[in-house]
């Protein structure tokens, strides 16, 4: 996969600015945030697609783009 030549990119770069083990510790910490966001993404999608159009103020209708 493509997104694992960023993660061997960020562990290479942390590794030449920290020592080895605050390195590997501050890795595993951003990979961790990371999977959060991907959970908290998937949240906000579903959230968006249970959305009624007819429930919804007009200006978020305009910024979402929903169709009644």
């Amino acid at each position: 996969m493509e997104h694992n030549s960023y993660y061997y990119l960020l562990r290479r770069y942390l590794e030449s600015i920290y020592p080895g083990c605050e390195a590997k510790s501050t890795f595993l910490k951003l990979i961790q945030k990371i999977a959060e966001l991907h959970k908290v993404n998937e949240e906000l999608i579903n959230i968006y697609l249970d959305v009624n159009p007819s429930q919804v103020e007009p200006l978020l209708i305009e910024i979402f783009d929903l169709k009644y």
